[in-house]
């Protein structure tokens, strides 16, 4: 009798650790999906990532380029200011004397 208790106590602890086994690999597969999704998704995250900053780059120069062309257009605002200063001193006397003429 000994035995047989012996026997069915050790069949069901075989039964229950064969559960959990089964229960445990049940589990695994579940992670192992779910770690592929998460994979996909973090791969899709990676290509937006990838794809802003490609525009991010994309809009640093074209704001360094609009930059630049504000500069050259400021300068050229100012070198025709001082041309204009320049032509009005040159032509004041010769314009008074056509004014003393006519």
């Amino acid at each position: 009798m000994n035995i047989n208790r012996r026997y069915e106590r050790l069949q069901r602890r075989v039964d229950s650790l064969q559960k959990q086994l089964n229960d445990l690999e049940k589990e695994n597969e579940a992670l192992r999906l779910k770690n592929r999704e998460l994979l996909y998704k973090q791969s899709q995250c990676q290509t937006k990532l990838e794809a802003v900053e490609a525009l991010r780059k994309e809009y640093s120069q074209l704001i360094d380029e609009l930059n630049n062309m504000k500069d050259k257009y400021q300068q050229a605002f100012l070198n025709a200011r001082q041309l204009k200063k320049d032509y009005t001193k040159q032509f004041k006397p010769i314009i008074k004397q056509f004014k003393t003429l006519v």
